[in-house]
């Protein structure tokens, strides 16, 4: 066991590169309204091992999405893109030969900007979100190769938020107004059954 466990460390020293790429494309039309969505994502992870099996990085995302619905009396066109900039800090302990469990501590801060546009240009309204978090997410990982490894997460399975939102309303009911919020939150509450898993994979140098 000794001899097993000391050739599945993550050395100090160590590089991991991981990213996710993500595109959805729907189109579909039921009772004269027609709907078409996009939306994706793209995230970049590098983290150093400052110590054997602990390793502290930093990640960057950036998630765009388009909708428009479409029906006989309006049209409506949303645009949606959120950035998102943090640290992390990752430990890992061996199972067995390859095989770790890690705990992920993730801290950082995320600007979205969205807008709702009418056809006739009333009621348009534009919101900018900024905010920062702080989020827990664990896993597990499997070295299929000497440099490559396959995860299995539960993102943010805890996560606190703080967030300020900026609303601007254009046409007969125009008006500007500001919320603050603070949240507490699970990614284990998403109804959609597997929904709450992630799947990726992470290079190590």
């Amino acid at each position: 066991m000794i001899t097993v466990s000391s050739k599945a460390q993550i050395r100090q020293g160590s590089v991991l590169v991981g990213g996710q790429f993500y595109y959805y494309n729907d189109k579909n039309e039921i009772g004269g309204v027609s709907q078409k969505s996009q939306n994706g994502s793209l995230g970049l992870s590098v983290g150093k091992a400052i110590k054997e099996n602990r390793v502290a990085g930093v990640n960057v995302s950036f998630a765009p999405a388009t909708q428009t619905v479409v029906d006989a009396s309006d049209s409506v066109n949303l645009h949606f893109n959120r950035y998102d900039v943090g640290v992390f800090y990752r430990q890992y302990k061996v199972l067995a030969k390859d095989l770790y469990f890690f705990a992920q501590l993730g801290a950082g801060a995320s600007l979205t900007n969205q807008a709702v546009d009418h056809k006739d240009g009333y009621n348009d309204v534009k919101t900018r979100e900024t905010g920062a978090y702080i989020s827990l997410t664990p896993g597990f990982s499997y070295a299929i190769f000497k440099k490559m490894q396959l995860e299995l997460t539960v993102p943010s399975i805890l996560n606190v938020q703080y967030i300020v939102t900026k609303y601007e309303v254009k046409g007969p009911q125009a008006n500007d107004s500001r919320r603050r919020q603070i949240s507490f939150g699970s990614n284990l509450t998403n109804t959609t059954g597997l929904g709450w898993l992630g799947v990726g994979f992470r290079f190590v140098f």
